[in-house]
């Protein structure tokens, strides 16, 4: 859908009043024939530099990493492969999140060569509202498991 706008000015400042009302009006019809909350996809990333431990099982505090090769240098957090260890990331949701589903994707390495190694991921949350209550319970566990593979690679 395209607009035109019969009247037209080299000289912006001299933009006359029904322009502007022409403008106002075409956006309003956009806006109305288009849910443009319903088609946001919102992502973000919790990553180690944000984690903090949980006070019980949790995990390391975060550690700064550098390759051998090319000093890439980003932010770890370890995690004991024989202990369930926790972190906690808080973060705002946006603000036109509606409860939907809560999608999240893992991005991880290992320090260690090892055959078949197995990691398994959870994912709770708890939304707090204004004035709400800080010791809230969290949600039900979503899990993510994945297979370790060469070592030190994403």
């Amino acid at each position: 859908m395209s607009y035109s706008f019969d009247r037209k000015t080299d000289n912006v400042d001299k933009i006359m009043a029904v322009d502007v009302n022409e403008l106002q009006a075409a956006i309003e019809t956009i806006g109305s024939t288009v849910d443009t909350m319903s088609s946001i996809n919102a992502s973000f990333m919790l990553s180690a530099s944000g984690a903090t431990p949980a006070a019980t099982n949790g995990c390391a505090d975060p550690d700064v990493k550098t390759s051998s090769t090319n000093k890439v240098t980003y932010k770890v957090c370890a995690f004991d492969k024989d202990t369930v260890e926790i972190a906690w990331w808080n973060h705002p949701l946006p603000s036109d999140y509606d409860g939907e589903t809560i999608t999240f994707k893992v991005y991880w390495e290992h320090p260690a060569t090892t055959t078949n190694f197995k990691v398994a991921w959870d994912l709770a949350a708890v939304a707090i509202a204004n004035d709400g209550a800080i010791d809230t319970a969290v949600g039900t566990a979503v899990p993510v498991n994945d297979e370790g593979g060469t070592t030190n690679d994403l």
